[in-house]
């Protein structure tokens, strides 16, 4: 009896906790990219997400190592991305986190 209680409770544990991780998508025009000293960079859209708590106007959207999952890698594949799509006039689409005024990017794609 106490086998099935104890799965159960590690199942809802893990739902529970990918429920509270999950982010929110956006998708818009890049307004700006611009590139930190600590090798991170912010981009802004013209157009807002209310779930982003970020008190700028256009909110800033971050993407940086260590933040969110996002490895060296990640980061400046991300870069090269946003570039393209700001280049060739295409929308990008950003998962980002609520949690924090910083709206975390974490993952982000381009339709072409």
């Amino acid at each position: 009896m106490k086998k099935p209680v104890i799965y159960m409770f590690v199942l809802v544990s893990f739902m529970v906790s990918s429920v509270a991780s999950a982010g929110s998508w956006h998708n818009s025009d890049i307004k700006r990219i611009y590139p930190i000293a600590d090798g991170a960079f912010i981009v802004t859209f013209k157009t807002d997400h209310a779930d982003c708590k970020s008190g700028s106007s256009p909110k800033t959207f971050y993407v940086k190592v260590g933040e969110s999952g996002v490895t060296q890698e990640a980061q400046d594949k991300m870069y090269s991305l946003v570039l393209a799509a700001a280049m060739s006039g295409k929308k990008v689409q950003v998962n980002f986190e609520t949690v924090s005024s910083s709206c975390f990017v974490n993952r982000m794609l381009v339709e072409f």
